[in-house]
């Protein structure tokens, strides 16, 4: 994907910054939305997550596996 080591480093820290900002978004929804709300919005951001890993991530740390972060699977 991406082979130069510091625009990598760069690129896995904001999809990791992102991921956890959605995971917390998940958390809010969940403490002040409705059942059904919260299941949705955290249906909606599972997809957007699993994007974030499989199309992101994952092909960096493919490439680069010394930035992949200790215990990241």
């Amino acid at each position: 994907m991406i082979k130069d080591k510091e625009v990598s480093r760069h690129v896995s820290d904001v999809l990791l910054r992102y991921s956890a900002e959605l995971n917390g978004s998940i958390a809010y929804v969940q403490d002040h939305a409705s059942e059904e709300e919260s299941l949705a919005y955290r249906r909606a951001m599972a997809k957007i997550m699993g994007k974030i890993l499989f199309e992101g991530l994952n092909p960096l740390y493919r490439d680069n596996p010394e930035l992949k972060p200790d215990g990241f699977e």
